[in-house]
């Protein structure tokens, strides 16, 4: 009779201990081990009239008569490819007004990368109006007419 009691009152503590054990296991499989977040490859990316220096900031883009940036990480979706707001300023040759506007404009840069090309669209976020659709290489330079 004892050891009934005995082996009775082992049990819940003996339950608890695996039901614990158990919720541990189920939370490994389920908590998803840190998944690695895949960004735009840092370094040099160009094409005809673009030129784009990726950071771990984001990227700095010259164009013919422009610039631009990106003002954070260049985070791709599983299919590679990224939407992101940055700003866009229009060069002009010659002295600048004190007036002019040297913040840039709003605008949203959508790309997708595959292997080492890059497809990229700017838009202005006000209008939606297209400022240029560009294709550009990792590893190669630029090809940009810089207005002076």
């Amino acid at each position: 009779m004892f050891k009934t009691l005995l082996i009775l009152s082992a049990f819940p503590m003996l339950l608890t201990f695996l039901i614990s054990d158990e919720n541990r296991n189920i939370e490994r499989r389920v908590g998803e081990p840190n998944k690695k977040i895949k960004t735009l490859q840092k370094g040099t990316w160009g094409g005809a009239h673009i030129h784009l220096e990726v950071s771990e900031q984001g990227g700095q883009i010259e164009y013919d008569c422009a610039q631009g940036s990106i003002d954070q990480k260049i985070v791709l979706d599983a299919r590679g490819r990224f939407q992101l707001r940055g700003t866009h300023v229009v060069e002009r040759g010659g002295p600048v007004r004190e007036s002019g506007s040297s913040n840039g404009d709003p605008v949203l840069f959508s790309g997708r990368v595959s292997g080492k090309k890059l497809e990229l669209t700017v838009r202005r976020r006000d209008s939606k109006e297209v400022i240029g659709v560009f294709t550009l290489f990792y590893g190669q330079e630029g090809k940009v007419r810089k207005c002076r």
